[in-house]
C-alpha cells in the first residue's frame, strides 16, 4: 500500500531498583527498534531500506533539601 509506513517493532527491557545509594526509583533501560524495509512503493517514491536502533537510558530521583 503506498504511503504506508513499514512494519516496525519496539522491544524494551527495564531494570528498576527502589533505592540505590542516595538515588530513589533508579532504573536502567535498553530499547531496540527494528524497522522493515519498504518495497511497496508508487513512483516517484524511492525504496526505503530497513534499519535498527538501540537506545540506552538510566535515571532516578535525587532529593536535594527535601525536594525531589
Amino acid at each position: 500500500m503506498p504511503f504506508s509506513p513499514s512494519v516496525s517493532a519496539l522491544f524494551n527491557v527495564r531494570y528498576l531498583k527502589p533505592t540505590f545509594g542516595f538515588v530513589r526509583n533508579a532504573y536502567v533501560s535498553v530499547d531496540y527498534l527494528l524497522t522493515a524495509s519498504q518495497n511497496n512503493i508508487v513512483p516517484p517514491e524511492e525504496k526505503t531500506p530497513g534499519y535498527q536502533l538501540f537506545n540506552m537510558g538510566l535515571g532516578g530521583d535525587v532529593s536535594i533539601k527535601n525536594q525531589v
